[in-house]
């Protein structure tokens, strides 16, 4: 059986996404509006605003909640923090995505590749450098590795060798793409 672990409302904001980590103590959320980010530890009381701007769609969280990217439209850009032991201290640096917005992100199972799928149905990955906190160039997933381009993702899974996501204009279909 479920059980709630807390609940949240914040009348008239439209939450647009959320992550967590792999052992679920820690979960994030995003929305268009101010504080566009904030993350909270069990047992989810209190919520902390990460230092983000921008106008966001979707939030990606690493496995071990060290590294925090964030979607902002309005710039088409990735936006990402790192978490210092207490918080996240927001990187002046972020990825340029190619005049596409993304709609959603999910990072692999080691927290070094980050995915990023667009409402163009163009989609890519971007390399995470630990020694160099940084990210590598970011890199389009050739069309041909997708099955089905007619969806723009909405929602993504990513395991160890491969990405399952569905979306709005698909009615839920799952298109599935692997990769090595």
């Amino acid at each position: 059986s479920l059980t709630t672990v807390t609940s949240f409302s914040s009348p008239g904001i439209s939450y647009k996404g959320m992550d967590m980590t792999a052992n679920g103590n820690r979960v994030v959320i995003v929305q268009p509006t101010n504080p566009r980010v904030q993350w909270s530890d069990t047992p989810f009381t209190t919520w902390n605003t990460v230092g983000f701007s921008g106008w966001g769609t979707a939030v990606a969280l690493s496995p071990d909640g060290n590294l925090l990217t964030f979607a902002d439209v309005g710039s088409n850009t990735v936006k990402y923090a790192t978490w210092n032991g207490t918080t996240y201290v927001v990187s002046g640096t972020s990825l340029s995505l190619p005049s596409v917005q993304a709609n959603n992100m999910r990072f692999d199972s080691t927290g070094t590749i980050l995915f990023m799928f667009a409402i163009n149905n163009t989609h890519y990955y971007a390399s995470w450098n630990s020694s160099s906190s940084s990210f590598s160039t970011v890199v389009a997933i050739p069309s041909t590795a997708i099955p089905n381009t007619s969806i723009n993702p909405v929602a993504s899974d990513v395991s160890d060798s491969s990405i399952i996501f569905g979306g709005y204009e698909s009615k839920f279909s799952q298109t599935l793409l692997t990769f090595s």
